[in-house]
């Protein structure tokens, strides 16, 4: 029997806790279930999910919209007059950002959308005049949306037309188990081992990513020595080089705070994105 000291936290030696992203699961195993439907079956397989968060977003009735037209207002150097498209219909909006531009796909918050300030204060967006002329909704940034990625000043930037129209949250919300996992369930510490097991529950087949690895000669040779084959049969290696230290492409911060983890740069990410996948960071 083990014996533990007195101020020793029992529940954190026997259960690891885990945040999986439904979003990123659902890459790895496409499971037509609710999130909790989800979660019972993980509980019933002996992964005890403790709760299931949805993700928040400090605004609402925001789509993605595109700028058909932008043109210098009237009366104001640094405003500019846009016809914005929905998908459906057309607004005219008022905008100052410096990259107001024809055929930008961006944040577009209709009449009656809600956003909050700096201050945690919820405010509705109305039509309005800018210096003589009609606004009808506004253009966001990613700070007013609450992104916490980092841009260049202005409003927010999209590169897929094909979201135009579609409400931000539904593309970029999420749902997240918290997932308690003991010692013998170690195997489960990555999405991979989750969703294995979800295979395993629900006979739906994995969805294993597909990848080629292109090489070219190096000046620089490696090699690898296995001094005891009975401990380790089998260890590679692999140089890489022309590394960039700099920071992570939009999807790749986007999964990593999903997780909970705070980007570092393109390096320590895709270490820590791996690792959150597979298991192993290399």
């Amino acid at each position: 029997m083990l014996a533990l000291p007195c101020n020793q936290n029992l529940f954190s030696l026997y259960f690891c806790p885990m945040r999986i992203s439904l979003k990123w699961l659902k890459e790895w195993i496409e499971l037509d279930r609710s999130a909790e439907e989800i979660a019972d079956l993980l509980t019933l397989a002996g992964l005890e999910v403790d709760a299931i968060e949805k993700k928040k977003f400090p605004f609402s009735n925001v789509v993605f919209g595109k700028v058909l037209k932008a043109e210098q207002h009237p009366d104001a150097d640094k405003l500019r007059v846009a016809t914005v498209s929905d998908g459906a219909e057309t607004f005219q909006v008022v905008c100052g950002a410096p990259n107001c531009r024809d055929g930008l796909v961006t944040a577009f918050a209709k009449i009656g959308a809600k956003l909050t300030d700096d201050k945690g204060k919820e405010f509705a967006i109305k039509k309005g005049k800018l210096r003589g002329v009609e606004s009808c909704g506004m253009l966001c940034s990613n700070d007013e949306l609450g992104f916490s990625l980092e841009h260049e000043a202005g409003i927010a930037e999209f590169s897929d037309e094909s979201l135009v129209g579609k409400p931000l949250d539904e593309i970029f919300g999420d749902t997240f188990l918290e997932v308690s996992l003991t010692p013998n369930l170690g195997h489960c510490m990555s999405l991979l081992g989750v969703a294995r097991e979800l295979s395993a529950l629900t006979q739906t087949p994995l969805k294993l990513p597909s990848f080629a690895v292109s090489t070219a000669p190096s000046s620089r040779n490696i090699s690898v020595e296995i001094k005891d084959e009975s401990a380790c049969p089998r260890y590679v290696a692999r140089l890489v080089e022309n590394v960039k230290v700099c920071e992570s492409p939009e999807w790749l911060v986007e999964k990593l705070e999903s997780v909970g983890v705070k980007p570092k740069n393109a390096v320590v990410d895709i270490t820590n994105y791996i690792m959150f996948e597979l298991g192993q960071p290399m």
